[in-house]
């Protein structure tokens, strides 16, 4: 799935009560698509999903939770 449908299909999944357990991300001819696994969440569940962050950005958004 590429980057705009994947954005547009984790707020309709989340909005289902869904959340992501497994994602991979893969290079398809000239794009770059998004594959993921999704289960039920809780409703103790917190989750949030963030990509294509560097190293230090992932870093920083792991310490402010």
């Amino acid at each position: 799935m590429e980057n705009d449908r994947f954005d547009k299909a984790v707020e309709e999944r989340r909005k289902e009560g869904m959340r992501v357990v497994d994602m991979e991300q893969y290079s398809s001819g000239r794009s770059t698509k998004q594959a993921a696994l999704w289960v039920k969440a809780m409703p103790s569940d917190e989750w949030d999903h963030k990509r294509e962050l560097t190293v230090v950005e992932f870093k920083e958004a792991h310490e402010k939770n």
